[in-house]
């Protein structure tokens, strides 16, 4: 028997609002960025508007329907619940003062049966698996969860470029209580944020746009993608791992040779303006070394054989928000020494917001250097925007788990579907998808890849 409760959103307006959920001190301050002056109090409303939710008994649970532009809540054993998220983006230096909240009436419905737990995470190790539903604290708890209508996150990073504090709301249209069997709904969240801009930038330094990071072999062979790059507005500077290690333009800091490094990239940011960085290392032969080092997690996900995978996003989040201030994203928020932790134990905070972009060349000898600068610089030079390929995005998903009984069925063609969504209209895409019978090998992606 389906119930009515399905939600729609939202509106945004600019206003002075009302009543209260709680303060955000976010006074941020960074080393070697510009002096920062704080100017009046400003404040924006952001307004949500749901309709009543849907719900329906499925098996030994009640389903509660997001409906459109909403998502669940993917807390492995807490209830899955729908939301709306808005994230703004603020000048670095702004301080966040308060965030207050105004509901429309809550409404209250009591299911037949308790509101299904989000599934546990299937491990990626190629084994078969089955997904688990199994009721975490929050089934124990004699409260409501979510425990707020609203929560926030914030976090430092870029957006079109600059420099910025990212702050997320996600807005909880329904909210359950498992003890009392009980659902609590309502129609309309207003959001008001109270802040100060920064009078000034934070950031100023202009001199370099581009940091390429290299061993010192590869810097005759990168010689012509920095010209390259000088030759098309791209103030470029090239340094070498041992200019980085042996302090030879900032003060060396950190734990390992990865968090020297990244302190570099900080430095470069602050002192020279940086905003794109390139690291140019693969692997040495085959071994587990690197001509750049790489920075391994420590995500322990079940499987035996890998407690962990590279990121390179260590070396763009540079920042986090910590205590009301900008600092230093170290990626060890317990001081432990074992970086991006996340074990059944302990789990390091991470900020994971890029402060740079950043890619790498993973280029494994002088040979591979000297490729991939001419790729760059043929593909550049060749107006590639202007080519009839260049608008075609292709599309690829099926099933992780054919077998696994997934509620979320076809979840690579969900995401791949969502990419899509914010690159049109200026993007013609075409879908390769399991359940449209267009993917059924590699021989499908070749054909489609081939075709430009």
């Amino acid at each position: 028997m389906k119930h009515k409760i399905s939600i729609a959103i939202l509106t945004l307006s600019l206003l002075l609002g009302t009543s209260a959920l709680a303060g955000l001190n976010a006074s941020l301050n960074a080393g070697g960025g510009g002096g920062q002056v704080e100017t009046a109090t400003a404040s924006q409303t952001l307004s949500f508007v749901f309709d009543a939710p849907q719900y329906e008994a499925e098996g030994d649970y009640t389903v509660i329907e997001k409906g459109d532009n909403l998502h669940y809540t993917s807390v492995a054993g807490a209830p899955m619940l729908p939301y709306a998220v808005r994230t703004l983006a603020f000048p670095a230096g702004t301080v966040v003062n308060e965030i207050t909240v105004t509901t429309g009436p809550v409404h209250h419905a009591a299911p037949e049966r308790p509101v299904v737990p989000v599934p546990q995470p299937l491990p990626l190790n190629m084994q078969p698996a089955q997904v688990e539903y199994r009721q975490g604290p929050a089934y124990e708890t004699d409260a409501y969860y979510p425990d707020a209508w609203v929560s926030t996150h914030t976090g430092m990073g870029l957006h079109n470029g600059q420099h910025v504090l990212h702050l997320s709301l996600r807005v909880y249209p329904v909210r359950y209580h498992h003890v009392a069997q009980e659902l609590s709904w309502t129609d309309r969240v207003e959001v008001t944020v109270r802040y100060r801009l920064p009078s000034a930038p934070l950031f100023t330094a202009d001199s370099s746009d581009l940091l390429i990071v290299a061993p010192g072999g590869f810097t005759e062979t990168l010689q012509p993608l920095v010209e390259h790059k000088e030759s098309r507005g791209l103030a470029t500077t090239l340094v070498t791992l041992d200019d980085i290690y042996n302090g030879d333009y900032f003060e060396v800091q950190g734990r390992d040779q990865q968090e020297q490094i990244k302190y570099f990239i900080k430095h470069a940011v602050e002192d020279w303006g940086v905003t794109y960085v390139l690291l140019v290392g693969g692997m040495r032969g085959q071994q587990f070394e690197w001509y750049v080092p790489v920075r391994y997690t420590n995500n322990h996900a079940g499987s035996p054989y890998e407690t962990g995978f590279i990121s390179d996003l260590y070396y763009a989040d540079l920042y986090k928000y910590e205590e009301g201030e900008m600092v230093f994203e170290d990626w060890d928020s317990n001081g432990n020494g074992i970086f991006a932790e996340f074990t059944n134990m302990r789990k390091d905070i991470l900020d994971l917001h890029p402060d740079v972009y950043l890619g790498r060349l993973p280029c494994r000898n002088l040979k591979d250097v000297e490729v991939m600068v001419d790729k760059i610089i043929t593909y550049e030079n060749g107006k590639p925007a202007q080519q009839e390929w260049f608008n075609r995005m292709l599309l690829i998903g099926g099933d992780t788990y054919p077998n696994a009984g997934d509620p979320y069925a076809y979840e690579a063609e969900i995401d791949t579907n969502l990419s899509g969504s914010y690159m049109t209209p200026a993007f013609n895409l075409e879908r390769l998808w399991a359940s449209t019978g267009t993917l059924t090998g590699q021989a499908d992606v070749e054909a489609a890849i081939s075709q430009g």
